[in-house]
């Protein structure tokens, strides 16, 4: 009852359907335009969720290289937060898996540090022809120069990149693929 008015239950009707109109109209582009309220019950009722699926295939890479797939996972934004690579042969057997819990930070931060964990393990044991995979698409779009780094993620950033001199990386790539993209 905003500023002491008066509702009368026709009204709260009226608004409950409008906004349930205008939520169904929206969420499933279901036209409910002069619907009554049991046919809207009806038709929510019977909506059937569609769900869509995408095969994504891991291709080997070249004699001689590896392949690093790279992932750094993150509950909430910031918040609980793990990163972990694996490294493949040209046959597609497994050379290291690596993963560990790192501090709450943005995802973007934690995808930074997943690859920057990769790359010093590469470093230490001196893989030099590698490819890097992630999912980031937004990332490797900060490392092949094409946006600007956000500037938490500048030092990480900065890190990978110094990390990356002297090594023969094939590509950097993402396994994300925007909709409606077929492959």
């Amino acid at each position: 009852m905003l500023y002491g008015g008066q509702y009368h239950v026709g009204k709260i009707f009226w608004e409950i359907d409008t906004i349930l109109s205008r939520f169904m109209k929206v969420k499933w582009k279901m036209e409910t335009l002069g619907k009554k309220w049991s046919e809207l019950i009806d038709l929510l009722q019977s909506y059937k969720v569609e769900y869509f699926s995408k095969v994504v295939r891991w291709f080997p890479p070249s004699i001689r290289w590896l392949k690093c797939n790279i992932d750094g996972a993150s509950k909430g934004n910031p918040g609980l937060n793990s990163v972990a690579f694996c490294i493949r042969d040209h046959t597609g057997d497994l050379v290291v898996t690596i993963g560990k819990k790192i501090q709450d930070v943005p995802s973007l931060k934690a995808e930074a540090l997943a690859i920057k964990e990769c790359l010093e393990y590469c470093h230490i044991v001196n893989y030099k022809k590698i490819i890097l995979e992630a999912d980031s698409w937004s990332l490797v779009q900060i490392l092949q120069g094409t946006w600007e780094s956000p500037w938490n993620v500048i030092l990480e950033i900065k890190s990978i990149r110094s990390l990356l001199e002297g090594k023969l990386i094939s590509t950097m790539q993402t396994s994300y693929q925007k909709k409606g993209d077929i492959f």
